[in-house]
């Protein structure tokens, strides 16, 4: 009986192309006044991010979701294979799965672009498509007091400098630090403006 289920199981999933792994499932909690934590990560956690241009392209659909689906960013930072991203909803009826979708799919199909075949193979999965994203929600937290948003987004800022990319954060480029800590003018037309009066 059990090898007959597993045989059903992996027909389904040739058939069908959808994988057997077993996905995360993520609650959300959209409350209007609740900042959002939200990280995401690449397939198999590919170190594919942080090139110059891929970063540019990734920041830049962030910036352009943030402002079509009335999001303000308050910190962000590309990793090697994730992404966080703290925003606040300027909505009464917030979507974060809406945000999410109109940053990740878009930069999907840019980001395919600039990859090299051995890049596109890591992230081929065992159905052949290539996914630049880890299946499943990702990592999303509510947040409303103010000493929780300044812990995340310092610890956003440090997370380069603690996983050995940088000696300092404001060394690693591609992070709302300098916003933060110098003139938010100086910002690249490619990254998001970090609004640092909901803080």
């Amino acid at each position: 009986m059990g090898e007959r289920c597993w045989l059903a199981q992996q027909w389904f999933v040739y058939l069908s192309g959808v994988t057997a792994e077993p996905r995360k499932q993520l609650s959300r909690f959209e409350v209007p006044k609740d900042a959002r934590a939200f990280t995401f990560s690449t397939y198999r956690r590919a170190r594919v991010l942080d090139r110059e241009e891929i970063a540019q392209t990734l920041l830049a659909c962030v910036r352009r979701a943030s402002e079509t689906y009335a999001w303000s960013v308050l910190a962000f930072v590309v990793m090697p294979d994730h992404v966080h991203v703290l925003a606040f909803p300027r909505s009464d009826a917030p979507d974060a799965s809406r945000l999410l979708f109109a940053i990740k799919r878009p930069a999907s199909f840019k980001i395919k672009m600039l990859l090299s075949e051995k890049d596109i193979e890591c992230l081929t999965t065992p159905q052949g498509r290539f996914r630049l994203w880890q299946a499943g929600g990702g990592h999303d937290r509510n947040l409303r007091r103010t000493d929780s948003l300044i812990s995340m987004i310092e610890y956003i800022h440090a997370n380069p400098a603690r996983a050995g990319l940088c000696a300092r954060p404001e060394e690693w480029r591609w992070s709302s630090w300098r916003q933060w800590h110098g003139d938010e003018r100086e910002a690249h037309e490619w990254e998001p403006r970090v609004d640092r009066s909901r803080v």
